[in-house]
């Protein structure tokens, strides 16, 4: 992805990081079912009912987050020498 267009770059950075975002959260309420002594058809039934929306709720915003971060991200690395990092947190030379 590295070669393409840059917004294609960001927007598939950001789905795959809220993709192991969903994954963790899953993940998420698997452990903690297991930590009350839950048993397995409780832990999967309370993730259908009411981890769904609130997983769901999390990646997208989560997409929706990392998308300015991969956008700056990438735009740095294609200026090089780390340039835009350069503008936002260093001085402008008199």
């Amino acid at each position: 992805m590295e070669d393409s267009q840059l917004i294609v770059s960001v927007l598939f950075k950001a789905l795959v990081f809220g993709v192991f975002i969903a994954l963790f959260g899953i993940l998420e309420h698997v452990i903690e079912g297991l930590v009350h002594r839950d048993t397995w058809n409780h832990i999967a039934q309370s993730l259908v009912s009411a981890g769904r929306a609130e997983i769901l709720a999390r990646t997208v915003m989560i997409i929706v987050t990392l998308i300015p971060f991969f956008a700056f991200w990438e735009t740095d690395r294609v200026l090089g020498d780390h340039r835009l990092f350069d503008l936002f947190f260093h001085k402008k030379a008199a």
